[in-house]
């Protein structure tokens, strides 16, 4: 199966109860590679924290959600250009893309309080090692302090 760009797909994950669809955000340079992962949005039938209306479909995408190619079944929607232009407006906003591009580069606001949520700028462990030989993999958190605190 060929992964498009701008494509909603039907997605059935544990780790993403109740989303009903994935949208993949990766270019379709990329997402023909020979990798295993892609990065989108997840795709819910309801508004919600940390989630942008995608127009005229009534569906809502976000949070951001990095997956397999092999969790994506059979493509459910096409977005256009016009309808996939808030989303890739939310992914800037919330990778806090202008302020880091800007003259001069501004960091995202800490969010005050206790941090209980992925910091951004931090580096976690993303699990136990894997492959041969295993190797531990680190992931960076890049998105802003206030997504992070609503979509954990």
């Amino acid at each position: 199966m060929a992964i498009r760009r701008g494509t909603i797909y039907r997605f059935i994950s544990p780790a993403a109860p109740g989303a009903v669809g994935y949208l993949v955000l990766t270019n379709d340079q990329w997402n023909d590679a020979d990798t295993q992962d892609l990065n989108g949005a997840l795709v819910y039938e309801q508004a919600g924290a940390g989630r942008i209306a995608i127009p005229a479909t009534g569906a809502f995408a976000g949070p951001l959600f990095a997956t397999p190619k092999d969790t994506l079944r059979n493509a459910i929607g096409n977005l256009s250009a016009l309808q996939l232009r808030p989303v890739e407006d939310f992914v800037r906003d919330v990778l806090a893309i202008p302020g880091l591009t800007g003259t001069p580069p501004r960091a995202p606001v800490a969010v005050p309080g206790p941090v209980n949520y992925p910091h951004w700028s931090q580096i976690y462990y993303a699990g136990p090692p894997a492959g041969v030989p295993p190797q531990t993999k680190r992931r960076v958190v890049v998105s802003r302090d206030d997504y992070n605190r609503v979509v954990g």
